[in-house]
C-alpha cells in the first residue's frame, strides 16, 4: 500500500512527509503545524487505533487541511488484488 501511495503522490507532484503509524495526534499535530500541510492521508484503523477519528479531529483544528483521505474498501481491493490488476502502475 505504501508503495502505491508514494508513487501516486510523486506522480501528482506532491511533497510527502511520512509519519509512523505509531504516532498519535500530538505528534501529527506538530508535523501539520510545521509543514503547513494541506492534505492528510491516514489509514482507517491500525491495531484498534481509529485514525479516521483522529484525522477528523485534526481537520477541525487545522482549517488549512483542505482534504483528508482515509482509504476504504475500494483501496483494500486494489492493494490486495492479484498482480494483473496492478498493470495501471506501469
Amino acid at each position: 500500500e505504501s508503495v502505491v501511495l508514494r508513487y501516486a503522490l510523486k506522480m501528482a507532484g506532491l511533497v510527502a512527509i511520512y509519519a509512523p503509524v505509531t504516532w498519535r495526534s500530538q505528534e501529527i499535530r506538530q508535523v501539520l503545524e510545521k509543514a503547513h500541510a494541506r492534505h492528510l492521508v491516514a489509514p482507517p484503523l491500525f491495531h484498534r487505533l481509529d485514525f479516521q477519528a483522529m484525522a477528523a479531529e485534526l481537520r477541525r483544528e487545522f482549517p488549512e487541511l483542505t482534504s483528508v483521505f482515509v482509504p476504504g474498501p475500494a483501496w483494500d481491493r486494489l492493494t490486495q488484488s492479484p498482480a494483473d490488476n496492478a498493470s495501471w502502475l506501469l
